[in-house]
């Protein structure tokens, strides 16, 4: 059974600063909804932390409640506004250890959108965005090199300028006919081939 009124998070208000968040009215006659004590226990935890000397408690739950909201969330742009509420918390905090955090959840974020372009496919817009996560990762570790999000944005570098390099064929190949060769690759400049006949002892 479930509530005919069931809560969803359906209100992009909820994608705001953290400090206007822990303001917000969150009203539903949906008991049962583990959404909106997710919700209600992220305010306190943000209102608990709001006077906090310690520079990441603030921004680590923050950005916890952002991807909870942006994870579960059910209205239109969200990745729009979860990108530029990112930004904007990045920017308010700039010089401090916490934007460190905040940019490396932009990195991780447009790095995601990179992988998922096609050349025949995908939109343009996404095709340089692992350059563009690459980027804010090199830029965070030389303005906090010290930080927790220069840590994270160096293994998030490795793992962007890892190679990697995979062939498939088909099962099948038909007699007197050219076979196919489907080469995926991230960070070569050239690939060259060799075929050499076996005998079927050695296969």
């Amino acid at each position: 059974t479930r509530p005919a009124d069931k809560f969803e998070i359906d209100n992009p208000e909820f994608l705001c600063d953290g400090r206007t968040f822990t303001q917000l009215s969150i009203s539903t006659t949906d008991d049962t909804s583990l959404q909106a004590k997710a919700l209600c226990i992220y305010q306190q935890l943000l209102t608990l932390h709001l006077p906090a000397e310690h520079p990441y408690r603030f921004a680590e739950v923050n950005l916890q409640r952002l991807q909870f909201v942006y994870q579960n969330a059910v209205f239109e742009n969200k990745d729009e506004l979860y990108l530029e509420m990112l930004k904007k918390a990045a920017s308010a905090q700039k010089g401090k250890p916490a934007s460190s955090l905040y940019n490396y959840e932009i990195a991780v974020l447009l790095y995601q959108q990179g992988n998922t372009y096609q050349p025949k496919t995908n939109e343009e817009k996404n095709r340089w965005k692992s350059k563009a996560a690459l980027e804010l990762c090199e830029q965070v570790i030389k303005e906090l090199p010290e930080s927790r999000g220069a840590e994270k944005c160096i293994a998030l570098k490795t793992q962007i300028l890892t190679s990697s390099l995979q062939l498939t064929t088909e099962r099948h190949v038909p007699v007197n006919q050219a076979a196919r060769l489907l080469v995926t690759y991230k960070n070569y400049d050239g690939l060259r081939l060799s075929a050499r006949r076996i005998t079927e002892q050695q296969w």
